[in-house]
């Protein structure tokens, strides 16, 4: 077995519901991904926290996102704060202001 077929085994049980990953509805269609959840408080507006999301999925299970980008997750609208691209993965996190 060579590198890149290492990688895409461990990879499949990172997004893997059995392991860490769970079923999401991107922009209505199901995949699987691994889901984190997180909230800041902003740097730029007092008393507002920004809630933030990362989901990193197989590259390839959806169109590569753009920053500012609204998408679709498990029907709530998300802009796109980062996207990254890595061995495989793509680690998407969204943000929304919150009060």
């Amino acid at each position: 077995m060579n590198f890149q077929e290492l990688v895409a085994r461990d990879n499949a049980a990172f997004v893997n519901p059995g392991e860490f990953g769970t079923t999401v509805l991107w922009n209505g269609k199901p995949v699987y991904a691994d889901v984190a959840d997180g909230e800041v408080a902003s740097t730029d507006h007092h008393g507002v926290n920004i809630r933030t999301r990362s989901v990193t999925l197989t590259s390839g299970d959806v169109a590569v996102p753009v920053p500012e980008e609204i998408v679709e997750l498990d029907g709530e609208a998300l802009r796109v704060k980062s996207v990254e691209d890595e061995f495989g993965l793509l680690e998407v996190t969204f943000y929304r202001n919150e009060s």
